[in-house]
């Protein structure tokens, strides 16, 4: 149940909004284009007083603080046209081992949810910034779809079983085979990897040398950040060693959060698998649940949400999945791009692979990428995007035209910008490295970037 707030401390709270974005303004943030801050206002203050128990004040100073945040991190890359496909990846973010998304479906309540299966998470491959990164990808865009959809609140189950039957994962988690697998193994970690990250945020956070630090950093983010956005989390099948953790990292979150947490099935002590059902009709919940609507398949769940993410029709335009377009720590910059291409290609050898192999998304499937001009994502009502959704546009401009182009068509635009897109980006990305490295050729500066364990 959804906490009560003093409305007159919310009419005062919202009255200190405006003041409140100019300053993010100053900051050079663009909060009028940005959507956790413009889609809900109201809302948003109410999330922050709740979080500060009903202290106008703190809820302010922490609205203030992620504005700044926001900026710093570069959210609002993950709001440009295939940022999930890129963050996602092993091919272009290498390391991220992501093992949950966003469901595509909704509880009772009609309040979308997150889905997760721990056992694909590879602690052997697992980079700690990348992996927080895409993190926090699937939080932001889980915020804009509850705040879109007005529901108030979003929900998460985990499941923290094994995979049956035991398979490898195909896109993003390298693990799910059964295998038992050492963090201490890890090669990003041994290499320094917990420092791979703008100063600034290694002086925040700390530096990342392992599983845990990367999940304390993940929940003051959201703690600070994205507070009351989840009305619940569900633990599925836990076991001692998940059990052990949630005593250590439960303390990291407010007591309002860490009763938010229920664990079902796993154990004699626990509720059955069932009890999902409480919360979940049966056609919202994958087979794998209990339920009888759909299935997760293994980890195509993961390959479904990312479709979903980038098909959004209120994306920011990007010229490619990985052009190096993307700037800042929520995109890649150029040095991280190269530094990511060298990490995708020695990991697959180590597989016996060949680099590229879990970049799945067919060109043709994501958005077309001619559009030139996008709306505010705050100024799209529910209707307009719901009708975008179904006519699978990109964004609100788009939609007259993709309703007369033909499917061919897109295919055959699809298979063009496949076909230029790796060239030019091959082009700048080496002049780049050139002009970084102060090298005469590419294999000289790739070179001087190998000797280089830090990017930043």
């Amino acid at each position: 149940m959804a906490a009560q707030v003093n409305q007159a401390a919310l009419h005062d709270l919202v009255e200190q909004l405006p003041a409140l974005y100019e300053e993010g303004r100053s900051l050079g943030h663009d909060v009028d284009g940005d959507p956790y801050l413009m889609i809900d206002s109201v809302g948003l203050a109410r999330r922050y007083l709740i979080a500060a128990d009903g202290n106008i004040a703190e809820a302010a100073r922490r609205i203030r603080a992620t504005i700044a945040w926001r900026h710093d991190w570069r959210v609002l890359e993950y709001h440009k046209v295939g940022a999930a496909q890129q963050l996602f990846s092993e091919a272009t973010n290498p390391g991220s081992e992501m093992y949950f998304a966003k469901a595509c479906h909704c509880d009772r309540e009609h309040r979308p949810f997150i889905v997760g299966r721990v056992h694909f998470a590879n602690p052997e491959n697992m980079h700690p910034w990348r992996h927080l990164r895409a993190g926090i990808f699937v939080v932001e865009r889980a915020a804009i779809e509850v705040m879109r959809a007005g529901c108030g609140y979003g929900s998460y189950i985990l499941d923290v079983g094994g995979v049956e039957p035991p398979i490898a994962g195909t896109f993003s988690g390298t693990a799910g085979d059964g295998q038992k697998r050492q963090e201490s193994n890890n090669p990003y970690y041994q290499r320094g990897a917990g420092c791979e990250a703008p100063q600034h945020l290694v002086k925040e956070f700390g530096e990342l040398n392992g599983g845990m630090s990367v999940l304390r950093a993940a929940i003051a983010i959201t703690n600070n950040h994205y507070p009351e956005l989840m009305c619940r989390v569900v633990v599925l099948r836990s076991n001692w060693l998940f059990s052990a953790a949630f005593r250590v990292f439960s303390l990291w979150m407010h007591k309002r959060s860490r009763e938010k947490f229920v664990f079902v099935g796993g154990g004699w002590m626990n509720p059955p698998i069932q009890k999902l059902l409480d919360w979940y009709s049966p056609e919202e919940l994958p087979e794998e649940f209990g339920g009888s609507g759909w299935r997760l398949e293994g980890d195509n769940f993961m390959r479904n949400a990312v479709k979903a993410y980038d098909s959004d029709p209120t994306l920011v335009p990007c010229n490619g999945v990985s052009s190096g377009c993307m700037q800042g720590y929520a995109g890649l910059t150029p040095q991280e791009c190269l530094m990511a291409e060298r990490d995708a290609r020695d990991r697959a050898q180590e597989r016996g692979e060949t680099a590229g192999v879990y970049s799945t998304i067919d060109p043709q499937t994501g958005p077309d990428q001619d559009q030139e001009r996008h709306p505010l994502v705050s100024q799209v009502n529910s209707h307009a995007y719901n009708v975008a959704s179904m006519e699978g546009s990109c964004c609100l401009p788009c939609l007259g035209r993709h309703r007369h182009k033909g499917a061919e068509d897109k295919v055959q635009v699809g298979k063009l910008d496949s076909a230029a897109g790796p060239s030019r980006r091959l082009t700048k990305d080496n002049e780049k490295l050139l002009k970084l490295g102060g090298c005469s050729t590419v294999a000289e500066a790739r070179g001087r970037r190998r000797q280089t364990v830090g990017m930043w």
